[in-house]
C-alpha cells in the first residue's frame, strides 16, 4: 500500500496487517438419526463423520418424540460418544435421562446441546426443557482429529425397558480453522 494522501488512512500497512492475522473458520454440520431401543441393557448405536483437521465443537440431541424412562430409580437413559464403535474416548456414558424413582422424558422436537462451545454440560442442564434431572456429561477425550474420522455414539437404556421410545437426531458441529 502506498503511503497515504492528506485525509486518507495515515495507518499505511496497518489494515494490511490485520488483515493478515485473521483467519477463516469452516463450520461442517453433520447429522446422524437413530431409532433408540426400547429394551433394557441393549444399545442403539450411530456414527458420525468428522472432517480432517477439524474440532467437535458442538453435539445437540433432538429427539423426533418423546423419550420416557420406565420411573424405577436406576431407569435411566445413558449417552456416549466415542473414536471406537461403544467407545466411551469423547463422551463418558451418563445419563442423558436420570430416573431416580420418577419417569423423566426428552420432549419431542427439543435441542439438548450435550456438548457446548467445545465442553461437556453440567448436571441438570437441561431443566429449562422439561428434563429435570440428567447427569453431568463432562468431555473426557480429544475432540480434535486430524485425520477424517467416524465418531460413534450410543444410548443405553438401563435397568428397565423404557415407556416411551423413538428416533433421534444428533447433530455434530465441527469447525476447522484456516489462515
Amino acid at each position: 500500500m502506498a503511503n497515504p494522501m492528506y485525509g486518507q488512512n495515515k495507518a499505511d500497512e496497518l489494515l494490511d496487517g490485520v488483515r493478515g492475522n485473521q483467519g477463516i473458520i469452516k463450520k461442517t454440520v453433520v447429522k446422524s438419526s437413530v431409532d433408540i431401543t426400547i429394551t433394557a441393557a441393549a444399545n442403539s448405536d450411530g456414527t458420525v463423520a468428522q472432517p480432517a483437521g477439524t474440532t467437535l465443537m458442538s453435539v445437540i440431541l433432538s429427539p423426533q418424540s418423546v423419550i420416557t424412562t420406565a420411573g424405577n430409580s436406576g431407569d435411566d437413559l445413558d449417552f456416549s460418544m466415542g473414536t471406537a464403535a461403544g467407545g466411551a474416548q469423547i463422551l463418558a456414558a451418563k445419563a442423558i435421562l436420570d430416573d431416580g424413582g420418577g419417569a423423566v422424558s426428552m420432549t419431542a422436537g427439543a435441542s439438548y446441546e450435550v456438548i457446548s462451545g467445545g465442553v461437556g454440560q453440567a448436571a441438570n442442564a437441561f431443566a429449562g426443557l422439561g428434563t429435570a434431572t440428567s447427569e453431568a456429561s463432562p468431555v473426557v477425550g480429544a475432540l480434535y482429529s486430524a485425520a477424517a474420522r467416524d465418531v460413534h455414539f450410543r444410548f443405553t437404556p438401563l435397568a428397565n425397558d423404557l415407556a416411551a421410545t423413538g428416533t433421534v437426531d444428533v447433530i455434530c458441529t465441527f469447525v476447522k480453522i484456516n489462515s
